[in-house]
């Protein structure tokens, strides 16, 4: 099934750029990426990350769904977003964020700094990568309800940390 989702997912890709007149030179240039990486996602090879997805849409004039479908990441979510007014509504409450904390990319980074290797990749890639729980499961060979559990948990703490009430 996976491979079945990347196929659909180069095949989508090729089509959106020759429908456009673009080479995979022009798509890469336009991306800022090198030619052989938009070859690589044509060719099932690997996927692109979020931030090329969003570009792609906004190049071809498409929703982020019409270039890489839902099931890999979580665009209607916006769960980035819940987060940082998360940190910003701690703020508004006048409550005191972690000490030398900046804007919400520091806190992030403080809140990620202490965390093992694995908690801080399953992070990133449910909350800034807006990958699925499912594509998390499979990337990291756990079942879905374990990467449900622990990111929760991970929400959890992050909720906690920004709150004060732990400095993890």
């Amino acid at each position: 099934m996976r491979s079945e989702s990347i196929s659909v997912i180069a095949e989508t890709i090729i089509r959106l750029r020759t429908e456009n007149g673009l080479t995979q030179q022009e798509l890469a240039d336009r991306l800022m990426v090198s030619r052989s990486l938009v070859s690589m996602w044509e060719l099932g090879i690997r996927t692109p990350d979020l931030l090329s997805v969003e570009q792609m849409a906004e190049l071809f004039g498409v929703e982020k769904s019409a270039v890489v479908p839902d099931e890999r990441y979580v665009f209607a979510g916006g769960e980035f977003e819940t987060i940082t007014r998360e940190l910003y509504e701690i703020t508004a409450q006048g409550k005191t964020m972690p000490e030398g904390a900046g804007g919400p990319e520091s806190i992030l980074d403080a809140f990620l700094s202490k965390q093992s290797q694995k908690n801080k990749a399953l992070f990133i890639n449910r909350y800034l990568m807006m990958k699925t729980y499912k594509t998390i499961a499979e990337e990291f060979g756990i079942n879905e309800s374990t990467a449900r559990s622990r990111i929760a948990r991970l929400r959890s703490k992050f909720r906690q940390f920004i709150s004060g009430e732990e400095s993890i």
